[in-house]
C-alpha cells in the first residue's frame, strides 16, 4: 500500500482553491456602465402624434431640461398660429431627477385648417441658482392637419339616377297606366265642376241659395245715414253710432279688428298693410268724435257745439268710405 506524500496533498489543495475562486468570479455579474443626461440645458417642442385631423384637440408640450436647482421663467404662448387655435397654456409640475430637472408647459391646441403648418420658434429663459439668466432657442415644429373625410376621388359630374334592376316577369303596364289616367281625369273634372259652381253661385238641387252679400261700403254708408238721422234730436247718441259705424266698416273692409279697442289703443296699434295710408285719417275721425262723446250730456253749451260740428264729422265719415272704396266695387 502506497502513502501519498505531503507535497502532493498541498498541490491538490492549492489547485482546488484556485478553481473555486475562478468559478465564483465567473458567476458574478459584469459591472454596468452608469449613463446620465447631459448637464447643459436644452428645450424642444413635442406633439404626439405630429399629424392632426381637422377639429382635433391635442396637447403640444414645451419641454425644457435643466441641471438641478435651475428654474424656467414663464413662457408667453403665441396668441395666433396659422392653422391652429391656442385654447389654453398650463405649467406642469417639475420632474426632479438626480442629474436633471424637466420643466413642461402644456399648450392645448385645436386644428382649424387643412394643410401643413409650422408652430413658430420660441425663446426660453433659464435662471441659475446664482441668478444668472440663459436664453434657450426652441426650434419651430412642423404640424400637418388632414381631413376627416375618407379618401374618395373627386367627381366632376353629379350622381345620375339609379336604374331599376331588370325584372324577370314581363307584365304589361298599359292596363294600370290607363286606369290611373282615367282616375286622374275624373278628379280634374270634379275640381273643374266645383269651381264652375262656385263662380256661378249655384248650389245643388234641394238647397236654398244664400242671400247676396252687401258690400262693406254700402253697409258703412247706411250706418252713417242712421247716425245722421239722429244728429238733431240725440247728438250724443249719433256721435257714438258714427264711431261704431266707422269701426265696423274698417273691420269689414280690411282684415283688422278695431271694435274692441279704444281710440288711444288704435293710435298705438300698427295699421293693416292695406290701410297704411288711410289709418291716420280713420284715427283722427274717431278722436274728433270722442271729444264730444264723453262730455256731460246735460251741458247746453256742449250740446250746441256738438250739434254744430256733428254734420261736418259725418260728412268726413262719408268721404272716408267713398275714398277707401275702389271704383269697380261701386259700379
Amino acid at each position: 500500500m502506497t502513502r501519498r506524500s505531503p507535497r502532493s496533498s498541498r498541490a491538490a489543495f492549492v489547485l482546488w482553491a484556485a478553481f473555486s475562486l475562478g468559478a465564483a468570479a465567473c458567476d458574478e455579474p459584469a459591472p454596468t456602465a452608469q449613463h446620465s443626461a447631459p448637464a447643459h440645458p436644452h428645450a424642444t417642442l413635442i406633439l404626439e402624434p405630429p399629424q392632426l385631423r381637422i377639429g382635433q384637440v391635442a396637447t403640444l408640450e414645451l419641454v425644457v431640461v435643466t441641471p438641478p436647482e435651475h428654474s424656467v421663467r414663464p413662457v408667453a404662448a403665441p396668441t395666433e398660429v396659422q392653422g391652429l387655435w391656442i385654447l389654453a397654456a398650463e405649467v406642469q409640475p417639475v420632474s426632479k431627477e438626480s442629474t436633471r430637472w424637466i420643466h413642461r408647459t402644456a399648450l392645448r391646441v385645436r386644428a382649424r385648417s387643412i394643410g401643413e403648418f409650422t408652430f413658430p420658434a420660441m425663446s426660453v429663459e433659464v435662471e441659475a441658482p446664482d441668478g444668472g439668466i440663459a436664453a434657450l432657442a426652441v426650434d419651430a415644429l412642423s404640424i400637418e392637419v388632414v381631413s376627416i373625410l375618407p379618401e374618395i376621388p373627386d367627381r366632376i359630374t353629379p350622381y345620375g339616377p339609379r336604374r331599376f334592376p331588370p325584372t324577370e316577369t314581363s307584365t304589361p303596364i298599359w292596363g294600370p297606366a290607363a286606369a290611373g289616367a282615367i282616375g286622374a281625369l275624373a278628379i280634374v273634372g270634379l275640381v273643374a265642376l266645383a269651381h264652375r259652381q262656385r263662380r256661378s253661385g249655384s248650389k245643388p238641387d234641394g238647397t236654398t241659395p244664400d242671400p247676396p252679400l252687401t258690400a262693406s261700403w254700402v253697409l258703412g254708408k247706411q250706418d252713417i245715414q242712421s247716425a245722421r238721422d239722429r244728429a238733431t234730436s240725440h247728438p250724443f247718441e249719433a256721435a257714438g253710432a258714427a264711431s261704431l259705424a266707422m269701426r265696423r266698416y274698417m273691420t269689414r273692409r280690411y282684415p283688422c279688428r278695431v271694435t274692441g279697442l279704444t281710440t288711444q289703443e288704435l293710435v298705438e296699434t300698427a295699421p293693416p298693410f292695406a290701410a297704411t295710408s288711410r289709418w291716420p285719417v280713420f284715427v283722427d275721425l274717431l278722436e274728433r268724435l270722442d271729444r264730444f262723446r264723453f262730455l256731460p250730456a246735460d251741458d247746453p253749451g256742449v250740446r250746441e257745439r256738438l250739434t254744430e260740428s256733428l254734420g261736418a264729422l259725418l260728412d268726413g265719415c262719408d268721404a272716408f268710405i267713398e275714398d277707401s272704396t275702389p271704383p269697380e266695387e261701386r259700379s
